[in-house]
């Protein structure tokens, strides 16, 4: 046998270690980007859902039930706030504006909410909401009557 070297025969044992500090900092960089998965997929899908629900209401749903006490308490607050805060895209128009804390002020409601419905069977919040629309709702048909 000659004392030629066969090429794929010929390794460098022991394979150099990468620069620890870029190995490191490579590393952080693929932890920190997989662990943020979930949360860019909460906030797309936010985005995505208040998107289309805002779209959706706007197209179907006629001005005064838009300005209503009742669609602002329940699908105008949620949809700003999925907007908003969770998607976090500031800059977008909605029909309704979030005042400060509204977090708080929504579990704190919420909270209110469910004691009146154990004890009560009825939830004020929803009693005085309804009656503003219809009262409004009157007071609209009555300036309609006046015209004709």
């Amino acid at each position: 046998m000659s004392d030629k070297k066969v090429p794929f025969l010929q390794t460098n044992l022991p394979v150099p270690l990468p620069d620890s500090s870029n190995y490191l900092e490579q590393l952080s960089r693929y932890l920190a980007l997989s662990l943020s998965v979930p949360e860019r997929a909460a906030r797309a899908l936010s985005a995505i859902v208040g998107g289309t629900t805002m779209m959706l209401t706007a197209t179907l749903l006629p001005e005064s039930i838009r300005q209503s006490v009742s669609y602002r308490f329940t699908a105008g607050m949620f949809q700003t706030f999925l907007i908003k805060n969770i998607a976090g895209m500031s800059s977008t128009e909605t029909d309704t504006e979030l005042r400060d804390e509204f977090a708080t002020r929504k579990l704190l409601g919420s909270s209110l909410e469910a004691a009146g419905l154990l004890t009560m069977q009825f939830s004020p919040v929803w009693v005085f909401a309804i009656a503003s629309d219809t009262a409004k709702g009157g007071q609209v048909f009555c300036k309609g009557l006046c015209t004709i």
